[in-house]
C-alpha cells in the first residue's frame, strides 16, 4: 500500500477490501464519529478519545473497539487478539460484504454503545512500564561475580525489578548487605524473589 493521507486514500489503495471498508466507513460516519488516520489506518474518535479503528489484513477486515471490553457482547461477536496482553481492545472480524450487511444493525448498536461508554468515562488505563534501577550494591556484586550478572540478565524484567527494589528499599547498609547475601544464590538458580510463596498459593 502506498502513502496513506486520508481514509478515502486508504480505501482506494486497498483493492481486496475496498467494498468492505467502504461499508464500515459509512456506518462509522452515521454514528457521528470524527474520522481521521492514526497508525496508518482509519480511526474514529469522540470527544478526542479513540473509539474505533478499521483494520484490513490478508484473511479478514475488521473493527477495533479500543475499549471493547466494556461492550455488552451478548452476541459473542468480539475477539481478543491476545488474551495474555490485551486489556481493553476487542475486534470484530468480517470475511466479506455479505457478512457486514447481515450484521449492519448490530455493528451500529455496538458502535453507539462504545460512544456512550466513552461519555461515561469507561476506560482501561494503560499501565506505566516499570523501570529497572540496579542499586550500587548489586552492581558491585556483578563485578565480583560474572556468573551472577549473567544469571540476573536471564531473569524476566519483573523479577529483576523485584530483586533491585528489595535492595533499594532497605534503610541500613547492613540490611542491604544481608539481603544481597540472601538473594545471590536465588538469582544464580534463576529463581524469583517471591517464587516460593507463589508455589504455595498455586
Amino acid at each position: 500500500m502506498g502513502k496513506v493521507i486520508s481514509v478515502s486514500n486508504y480505501i482506494a489503495l486497498n483493492d481486496k477490501w475496498h467494498e468492505e471498508l467502504t461499508l464500515l466507513r459509512e456506518m462509522m460516519l452515521s454514528c457521528n464519529l470524527t474520522e481521521c488516520i492514526k497508525w496508518g489506518a482509519p480511526a474514529y474518535v469522540h470527544n478526542g478519545e479513540n473509539i474505533i479503528g478499521l483494520v484490513a489484513f490478508k484473511s479478514y477486515v475488521g473493527i477495533r473497539y479500543h475499549q471493547g471490553v466494556f461492550l455488552n457482547d451478548s452476541n459473542e461477536k468480539l475477539y481478543n487478539a491476545n488474551q495474555s496482553k490485551t486489556k481493553g481492545l476487542r475486534q470484530w472480524r468480517f470475511k466479506n460484504t455479505a457478512d457486514i450487511e447481515e450484521h449492519a444493525n448490530l455493528i451500529v448498536q455496538y458502535t453507539l454503545e462504545a460512544i456512550q461508554n466513552q461519555e461515561k468515562g469507561l476506560k482501561i488505563k494503560s499501565e506505566q512500564k516499570k523501570t529497572l534501577i540496579i542499586p550500587r550494591e548489586l552492581q558491585d556484586a556483578f563485578k565480583a561475580n560474572i556468573a551472577l550478572e549473567k544469571a540476573f540478565n536471564r531473569l524476566s524484567l519483573s523479577k529483576q525489578i523485584e530483586y533491585a527494589n528489595y535492595i533499594i528499599e532497605a534503610k541500613q547498609n547492613s540490611t542491604k548487605q544481608s539481603r544481597l547475601k540472601k538473594i545471590v544464590p536465588m538469582i544464580i538458580n534463576l529463581e524469583g524473589l517471591h517464587d516460593k510463596y507463589k508455589r504455595k498459593i498455586t
